[in-house]
């Protein structure tokens, strides 16, 4: 039952003859656990901060939407043209290394939260505009599907504002947008 259930926690590859440990699913759980129960109770967890952004497809679909991070021109025309990229080859772990590190200079820049609450954000984002973005990496894998509550996108951990990183989202002059359906992956 355990290997079975578990399996999906052990998310890790090797990379140029390292082997590096992403845990994307494991780290969701205890996250959303954190979230659920407000970082209280059976949701205390004293070393939340230890865990990375959770990473998988979206965000670094956002973070280059957005220029934080610059695909070489080979890689852009394979993510462009819906290529899969092989689970574990060299340029799927470069991408979900390099998004790990830009989520943490990003959460050292803006001063707020931890990587989680900085994934949850820019993965909150990345959904509303994903069909007007260049599309995100395909790879087919069980560590990239997401397990998410519901509480997960109102509870109180993530700050509430309209600002993410300082740009202006709402307010006076700004014309709200009609709700979009949802992103559609193929």
């Amino acid at each position: 039952y355990q290997r079975r259930v578990h399996g999906g926690f052990r998310d890790h590859a090797v990379y140029k003859g390292r082997q590096v440990f992403f845990y994307k699913r494991a780290q969701i759980f205890v996250a959303d656990v954190w979230g659920a129960f407000a970082g209280e109770g059976l949701g205390q967890f004293d070393d939340i901060s230890v865990l990375t952004m959770f990473a998988d497809y979206r965000v670094p679909q956002l973070l280059r939407h957005q220029r934080v991070l610059v695909l070489s021109a080979p890689l852009a025309a394979k993510v462009d043209a819906l290529e899969e990229l092989l689970p574990g080859s060299e340029e799927e772990v470069e991408l979900r290394l390099v998004t790990v590190e830009a989520v943490e200079r990003l959460r050292g820049a803006v001063g707020w939260g931890t990587s989680v609450q900085v994934d949850w954000r820019l993965w909150q984002d990345g959904e509303r505009i994903c069909n007007e973005i260049n599309p995100h990496h395909r790879t087919r894998t069980i560590y990239y599907v997401r397990l998410h509550s519901a509480l997960l996108f109102s509870h109180p951990v993530v700050p509430s504002n309209n600002l993410i990183f300082g740009k202006r989202k709402s307010g006076p002059g700004k014309k709200k947008k009609k709700k979009k359906k949802l992103c559609v992956d193929t």
